[in-house]
C-alpha cells in the first residue's frame, strides 16, 4: 500500500511540475481580464497544449496571443504580442514595448489596440506596433496626436486599410501634423472619427496620408491647408467653410459617405496636385463651394452615383475632368445668367464639356456618353457623343448651351467645317436647331427652348439632315444633255440630303 501511495504521489507532483509556466512559454488569453491577473492567461511550452498559466507573461515570453479583452492597468513589459480577435486596452501604468525580432505588437484583422490613457506605450529602441489590414488602433486619450509623437511616431506602422479610430469629441492635433507619416502611395490607412468635434485646424498644414472618414460632424478652421491624400468619406457632415484650402492629391482616392461636405468658401478644394490623381465617387455626394481640377486630377463618377455641387468646378481639360460612367451625373445647382461649365467626359482621355447659361436659377444635371443613343438617320454624319441634360426645380425658358468636342470624336462622314443641327430626343428625335455655324471646328453655341422639368434630354449634333430624313432626301442640282455628233452627253449633279446614298438607273 505504501508503494502504491508513493507512485501516485510522484505522478501527481510530476503532473503539477509539467503544468507550471516557464517565462519563455507561449501565452494566450483564456478569458477577459486584467493583464496582471493569472486567470486571464493560459500557457504552453509548445504552442499546442495549453494549461492555466502560473506566471504573468512579459517580454521574455515566446508569443502572447490575445483573443479576449485584456486590460493593462499596471506596469507591464511585453513584445511578440498578437492581438487577434480580441482587444488590448491600455488603461494605466507603464506599457513598455521591448524591441525584439520583427513586429513587437501586431494587431491582426478585426483586432483592436485601445489607447485609453496618456502617456501611451513606451518603446524600447526601434520597437514597432503594426496595425494590419482591417485592424484598429483606437485612441481615447488626449495628447497622443502631435507631430511625430504618439500615434504619429515611427514606431507605429499602418498597413493598407488599417484604421486609426479617434473617439474623442475634443480636437486632435493639427499644427504641422502628418498622420500616417510612413504610409507610401498605394498604402491607404483610414483616420476615423466617431464623435462630433468642434473647430479643428491651425494656421499650418495638416496632412492625412490616407482616407479621412468622419462618422461624426466636424468643423475645420484656420488658414492652414488640409491635405486629405486619399479622399474624404463617412456619415458625418464636414464643414470647412472657414478653413484654408482642402487638397486631394493621392494616386487613388475616394469621395463618399452619406455626410455633406462643405469645402472652404474662399480657398475651395483642389483635386490633383501630384503627377497623377484619381478620385472615385462611391456614393451620391453633395459638395458646397468650389472645386478646382489640377494637372491630372480625374474625378470619376461611378455607375449610379451622382455628384451635386452647390458651387462650380473649374480647371477642366482633357487631362482633368469629371468622367461620367453609366448613369452617374454631375449636378450644378442654381444656374443663372453667368455661364457655368460642366467639365465632363466619358473617358479619362475624352473631354466633352457643355456650358449652360440663362438657366433661370434652376439646377441642371449632365452626363455624356460615347455613341448616339437612340440612333439617328445618318449617324455617320454626326458627332459620336450623346449629351444628357436634366433640368430640375422648374421648367426652363430658352437656355444657352455650348457643346465642345475634339478631332476624331465624330464619325467618319462628319464634316467638321459644315453647318450643324441639334437634335433632342423626346420619344422620337426632333431637330430643335438647324443651320448652326460651329465656332472653329470643335465648338457649337446654340439654344434649347424645349427642356422639361426633371426629364432627361438626350442631345446630339450632326451635319444637316443627319438626324431626321429631309422632305427631299435627294436634290437634283442639275441634269443636262448635249448632242455631240452622233453621241448624247449627259451631265448631272445630285445632293444626298438625308439619304446616305442613291442609285441612278438610266433608261432609254
Amino acid at each position: 500500500m505504501k508503494k502504491l501511495f508513493y507512485f501516485f504521489a510522484v505522478l501527481f507532483l510530476s503532473s503539477l511540475y509539467t503544468k507550471a509556466s516557464a517565462p519563455t512559454d507561449y501565452f494566450r488569453s483564456a478569458q477577459s481580464g486584467d493583464w496582471s491577473n493569472l486567470t486571464t492567461w493560459e500557457s504552453s511550452p509548445d504552442n499546442v497544449t495549453y494549461t492555466a498559466a502560473t506566471l504573468i507573461p512579459n517580454s521574455a515570453a515566446n508569443t502572447i496571443k490575445i483573443d479576449y479583452m485584456v486590460t493593462v492597468s499596471s506596469n507591464q513589459d511585453m513584445d511578440q504580442v498578437i492581438i487577434g480577435f480580441g482587444t488590448l486596452q491600455h488603461n494605466g501604468g507603464t506599457l513598455t514595448v521591448n524591441d525584439g525580432p520583427g513586429d513587437d505588437i501586431t494587431v491582426e484583422i478585426i483586432g483592436v489596440f485601445h489607447l485609453n490613457v496618456n502617456p501611451g506605450p513606451v518603446f524600447s529602441g526601434a520597437a514597432a506596433i503594426r496595425i494590419k489590414n482591417s485592424a484598429t488602433l483606437r485612441l481615447s486619450a488626449t495628447g497622443l496626436t502631435g507631430a511625430g509623437t504618439g500615434v504619429n511616431a515611427s514606431n507605429y506602422i499602418y498597413d493598407h486599410n488599417s484604421v486609426l479610430e479617434y473617439t474623442l469629441s475634443l480636437a486632435f492635433s493639427t499644427a504641422g501634423v502628418t498622420y500616417f507619416p510612413n504610409a507610401v502611395p498605394g498604402v491607404i490607412p483610414i483616420f476615423r472619427t466617431t464623435s462630433n468635434i468642434g473647430i479643428v485646424g491651425s494656421n499650418s498644414t495638416t496632412t492625412f496620408n490616407g482616407l479621412f472618414e468622419a462618422n461624426g460632424n466636424i468643423i475645420f478652421g484656420n488658414s492652414g491647408d488640409k491635405i486629405f491624400r486619399n479622399g474624404i468619406s463617412g456619415t458625418g457632415n464636414i464643414d470647412g467653410s472657414a478653413s484654408g484650402k482642402f487638397i486631394i492629391n493621392g494616386t487613388s482616392a475616394i469621395l463618399g459617405g452619406t455626410g455633406n461636405l462643405t469645402v472652404p468658401a474662399v480657398a475651395g478644394m483642389d483635386i490633383g496636385t501630384g503627377p497623377s490623381c484619381s478620385v472615385a465617387l462611391n456614393a451620391n455626394k453633395t459638395i458646397t463651394n468650389n472645386i478646382t481640377l489640377i494637372n491630372n486630377g480625374y474625378l470619376f463618377l461611378l455607375p449610379g452615383f451622382n455628384l451635386t455641387m452647390n458651387g462650380i468646378i473649374t480647371g477642366g481639360s482633357g487631362t482633368a475632368h469629371v468622367v461620367t460612367i453609366g448613369t452617374g451625373k454631375l449636378t450644378i445647382n442654381n444656374i443663372g445668367v453667368t455661364p457655368v461649365t460642366f467639365p465632363v467626359g466619358r473617358f479619362a482621355g475624352n473631354y466633352n464639356p457643355i456650358t449652360i447659361s440663362t438657366g433661370g436659377g434652376l439646377n441642371y444635371s449632365v452626363r455624356v456618353d460615347t455613341g448616339i443613343s437612340p440612333t439617328i438617320v445618318i449617324p455617320l454624319n454626326a458627332v459620336n457623343r450623346t449629351w444628357f441634360v436634366t433640368p430640375s426645380g422648374g421648367t426652363p425658358g430658352t437656355v444657352n448651351t455650348n457643346f465642345s468636342y475634339s478631332a476624331g470624336q465624330a464619325n467618319a462622314g462628319f464634316n467638321y467645317a459644315a453647318n450643324l443641327e441639334l437634335g433632342l430626343h423626346t420619344g422620337v428625335w426632333n431637330v430643335i436647331q438647324t443651320g448652326i455655324v460651329p465656332a472653329g471646328a470643335y465648338q457649337v453655341a446654340t439654344t434649347v427652348s424645349t427642356f422639361a422639368n426633371n426629364i432627361e434630354a438626350p442631345l446630339v449634333l450632326g451635319n444637316l439632315y443627319a438626324i431626321l430624313a429631309a422632305d427631299d432626301p435627294v436634290s437634283v442640282n442639275y441634269f443636262t444633255g448635249v448632242k455631240q455628233n452622233a453621241n448624247h452627253l449627259l451631265r448631272w449633279k445630285l445632293t444626298c440630303n438625308s439619304s446616305p446614298a442613291v442609285t441612278m438607273v438610266l433608261e432609254r
